[in-house]
């Protein structure tokens, strides 16, 4: 359960690319959903076990629209070869 969200000010350098800048957001989160997550993919720090879900999530989501996609693409080409009835 989000309880806050809140953006810190600033942008920080993203690792060992310091050209690169990433903004950064802190918000507070319920500590068992975070050490459950934690647990389940076996990573020890808040911070990575978040990001881990998020990426996850962000994931799925492209996965869920390049199938959508794929479905999508061949009967959208099927409607349009077929020539409209004259009646």
């Amino acid at each position: 359960m989000f309880s806050g969200v809140g953006a810190r000010a600033g942008l920080e350098s993203a690792g060992d690319e310091p050209e690169v800048a990433v903004a950064k957001v802190d918000i507070e989160l319920d500590a068992e959903l975070v050490v459950e997550v934690m647990v389940l993919a076996g990573i020890g720090s808040p911070q990575d076990a978040v990001e881990a879900v998020v990426r996850d999530y962000i994931a799925r989501g492209h996965r869920t629209e390049a199938r959508v996609r794929a479905q999508d693409g061949p009967r959208r080409q099927a409607d349009a070869a077929e020539p409209p009835p004259q009646g």
